[in-house]
C-alpha cells in the first residue's frame, strides 16, 4: 500500500524545515567551537565560513528513517543498516570537522559502514558483487567528498539523484524506499539555502561522506531490488563519477599525492578560471537534466537499453571532461598548479 500523497508532502516539508533549523543551530555551534574554514591555497572560497552543517542532514535524514521503522513500507533490518552505515560515517566525518583525524582512521570507519550494509546480502549474492559493491560504496563516500568543493554542488547532485531514485522506486512499487529516497532529497533542501548561491556554512566531511553512503546505499538497493540495472545505477551520479575518477586517474598517472587535498578537479578549474560557485554548480545541474535524465527516462520507457545508453553519457561526459580541462589549463593563470 503506497502512503498518501498529503502525508508524503507534510512528511517531506517536515524533514525540510528540520534540517533548516538545524542548520541554523550548527552555524552557531561552528563559531562557538571555531569550527571554520579559512580561504587559502587550496580553497574556493573566500573568508571564513563555518563547516559541519551536514549535520542537519544527517539528523533529519536519520529521523525520516526513524519516522519510517514505525510504518508497514520498509523492511525494518535494512533500514536499520542503512541508517547505522549512514551514522558511523557522519560520526568520522563530525570528529573530524573538529579535529583531523587520521586517513587511516578515516578509512577504516568508513570500510565497517559499507561491510555493515553489505553483509545483509550475504549468503544471498556472489562474494564478487558483495565485493564490488563495497568498493562502490567507498568511492561513493570519498567522490562526494572530494566534490564538495564549492557552494550547492554536492547538495544539488545528491537531491537530483536521490529524486530519480524515488522515480526509479514507485515505478517498481517499492513506497518505503521511495520515501527514503525522498527524505534524503527533503533533508538536502533544507540544507541547500544555507550553502547556496551564497555559504553561510558548509557541508563539512560529516555531510559529504553521509550524503556519499547514502547515495551508494539506495543506489545498490535499488539494483538489488529490481528497480534499476546496474548500468542504470551507474548512470545517475555520473557527473561526479567522471570528474571525481577522471582527476584521480590522472593524479595518479602524473605521480602525484592522489590522497592529497587540491584543486584539480574540473569544477574548481572551472572556478579558478573566474566562473562563480553557482555557475559551476549549475553547469552541473544542466548536465544532468539535459543528459542523464533523458538518457534515465529513455531506460525506464525501454526505448534504449541501458548499457548503450550508459556508453553514450559516458562518451560524451569523457569527450566534455577532456575538452573542459584542457581549455582551463590553456587559459587558467595558475597552470600547473598542484
Amino acid at each position: 500500500m503506497s502512503p498518501p500523497v498529503e502525508f508524503i508532502l507534510l512528511w517531506l516539508a517536515a524533514l525540510a524545515l528540520s534540517a533548516g533549523v538545524l542548520t541554523a543551530a550548527s552555524i552557531r555551534y561552528a563559531h562557538w567551537r571555531g569550527m571554520l574554514d579559512r580561504e587559502g591555497q587550496r580553497r574556493s572560497h573566500s573568508g571564513a565560513v563555518p563547516r559541519g552543517g551536514g549535520i542537519a542532514v544527517v539528523f533529519a535524514l536519520l529521523l525520516g528513517c526513524a519516522l519510517l521503522s514505525g510504518g508497514q513500507w520498509l523492511d525494518g533490518g535494512l533500514l536499520w543498516r542503512f541508517a547505522a552505515a549512514v551514522a558511523l560515517v557522519a560520526a568520522v566525518g563530525w570528529l573530524d570537522d573538529h579535529r583531523p583525524q587520521s586517513i587511516r582512521s578515516r578509512l577504516l570507519v568508513h570500510a565497517l559502514a559499507a561491510a555493515l550494509l553489505v553483509s545483509s546480502w550475504w549468503p544471498g549474492l556472489p562474494l564478487w558483487w558483495l565485493a564490488l559493491s563495497w568498493v562502490g560504496l567507498l568511492a561513493a563516500i570519498n567522490f562526494w567528498n572530494f566534490m564538495d568543493g564549492i557552494n550547492g554542488i554536492a547538495s544539488l547532485q545528491a537531491m537530483f539523484v536521490a529524486a530519480l531514485l524515488a522515480h526509479a522506486f514507485a515505478a517498481a512499487g517499492e513506497a518505503g524506499l521511495m520515501l527514503l529516497s525522498l527524505a534524503l532529497t527533503a533533508a538536502c533542501a533544507g540544507f541547500l539555502p544555507f550553502n547556496f548561491p551564497l555559504a553561510r556554512c558548509f557541508l563539512g566531511d560529516v555531510g559529504s561522506g553521509a550524503i556519499g553512503i547514502a547515495i551508494g546505499s539506495l543506489l545498490l538497493i535499488a539494483v538489488r531490488h529490481g528497480a534499476l540495472d546496474v548500468w542504470s545505477a551507474l548512470l545517475l551520479p555520473l557527473a561526479f563519477w567522471l570528474d571525481a575518477g577522471l582527476t584521480l586517474a590522472n593524479r595518479i598517472l602524473l605521480g602525484r599525492r592522489w590522497y592529497t587535498a587540491h584543486r584539480e578537479h574540473l569544477y574548481q578549474w572551472l572556478v579558478r578560471r573566474g566562473r562563480s560557485h553557482a555557475q559551476v554548480a549549475t553547469l552541473f545541474l544542466g548536465w544532468n537534466l539535459a543528459v542523464v535524465m533523458p538518457a534515465y527516462l529513455l531506460i525506464q520507457s525501454g526505448q534504449v537499453p541501458s548499457a548503450a545508453a550508459l556508453a553514450i553519457v559516458a562518451a560524451l561526459g569523457v569527450l566534455l571532461w577532456t575538452l573542459g580541462r584542457r581549455w582551463v589549463l590553456r587559459s587558467a593563470r595558475y597552470y600547473g598548479f598542484d
